[in-house]
């Protein structure tokens, strides 16, 4: 991966990018970066490998990891504050790989180094030659009593009751750490920073996450990093400074981004504002009972309004004459007809028993009707015949 990017065609870079980092735009970042390495301080440094470095800032890209908080990575820091690293890196002539020595950080959008005590070792060694090696112990709350620091007048020396390693204790174990300088020729420093320091150290820290992960490897760069400090190193301070400013810088892009950000509210502010959220809720809950309450007020209002007018339409509308009062009216009409009711009887019996326009016992009512009239009228003719007999006969 890394010869190909280094091989690519980086005419295409733009200048002002600061879009979050992707594998194809790794190229244009090191040419940005190439910016720094034709500079006078990067050319005054002897012995710079320019492939060495350009393959380590791939490397730290391709092996960051993403923070468990936020889920990004240096990957996705803006490729302008990449290429700081980058030159930091070529600075301190500490590249980034697999030994550990320097660190590529994401802090916001920003990424930032964080030299290792590993480096910080490397980097006293290299301003004074005659440190041999530099130990970083840190100390159990089971050993502390025995732990003793005996100084003479040309150097200072330790004495602990067991072999201690750095992985032998977690960070809540230990009640500080020794940080011992080892000279050629056998002489050495000491100093011990109490847990209270470096509880100090991690809360003013810039970098939380490397002191959740890694709290003893932080312990160990905190210890050596104050020693070192006294010892005046011109590339451990280099560093040191290079760290903090740093910081610093990414200090005021925090700062910067709070305040555009809402204000954090107080406990008592919290209280209040809910309790007025509260209260508004339960006022559009009483308005929109009352808004619904209404509603149905109105529909049953209009339900009255349709049923009263209908009621009157009814009212208003001629009732429609059903068959069998008509053909009662017909009959009665012609009661004193016997030749029309006998046909019409006839014609009665010939109708279907029902129908759409008549019930069955419509048509049985008209039948009888009918019959009856018939019979009255051939009672009343035979009545009116045997009277003429009489009066003939007298």
């Amino acid at each position: 991966m890394g010869s190909e990017i280094i091989k690519g065609d980086f005419d295409d870079f733009e200048e002002n990018s600061s879009v979050p980092l992707t594998d194809t735009s790794v190229q244009q970042l090191l040419k940005k970066a190439a910016v720094f390495t034709s500079s006078q301080a990067a050319t005054n440094i002897a012995g710079v490998n320019s492939d060495l470095y350009k393959n380590g800032i791939i490397y730290a890209l391709a092996n960051s990891k993403k923070s468990k908080k936020t889920g990004k990575s240096a990957r996705d820091c803006t490729p302008a504050s990449i290429a700081m690293c980058w030159l930091a890196s070529v600075q301190l002539q500490l590249p980034f790989d697999t030994r550990g020595l320097i660190y590529l950080v994401p802090y916001g959008k920003e990424a930032a180094i964080s030299v290792s005590y590993k480096g910080l070792i490397v980097l006293a060694k290299r301003s004074n030659p005659d440190i041999l090696n530099i130990e970083a112990i840190p100390v159990g709350k089971d050993v502390a009593a025995e732990v003793k620091i005996i100084k003479t007048a040309t150097s200072d020396n330790y004495e602990l009751p067991v072999k201690i390693t750095g992985n032998q204790y977690k960070y809540d174990d230990i009640v500080g750490c020794l940080s011992v300088i080892h000279y050629r020729g056998g002489q050495s420093r000491v100093m011990f920073v109490p847990k209270s320091d470096i509880d100090l150290m991690k809360k003013s820290s810039k970098f939380g996450t490397l002191w959740n992960n890694w709290p003893m490897e932080m312990v160990k760069k905190s210890t050596i990093k104050r020693h070192l400090k006294i010892e005046a190193l011109p590339d451990v301070q280099l560093a040191i400074d290079k760290e903090e400013a740093m910081a610093a810088a990414l200090d005021n892009v925090k700062d910067a981004e709070r305040a555009e950000m809402p204000k954090k509210e107080s406990i008592a502010e919290i209280t209040k504002r809910k309790a007025l959220e509260d209260l508004k809720k339960e006022k559009e809950q009483k308005e929109q009972k009352i808004k619904e309450a209404e509603q149905v007020d109105n529909q049953d209002d209009a339900t009255e309004q349709q049923q009263s007018e209908q009621a009157e339409a009814v009212a208003d509308k001629p009732v429609e004459e059903s068959w069998l009062s008509k053909h009662c009216k017909c009959i009665d009409a012609h009661a004193n007809e016997l030749d029309f009711l006998e046909k019409l009887l006839e014609r009665y019996n010939a109708l279907p028993a029902k129908s759409e326009r008549y019930s069955e016992d419509d048509r049985k009512k008209a039948i009888d009707k009918v019959q009856a009239l018939i019979k009255a009228r051939q009672t009343g003719t035979a009545k009116q015949a045997i009277a003429k007999e009489k009066e003939g006969m007298f």
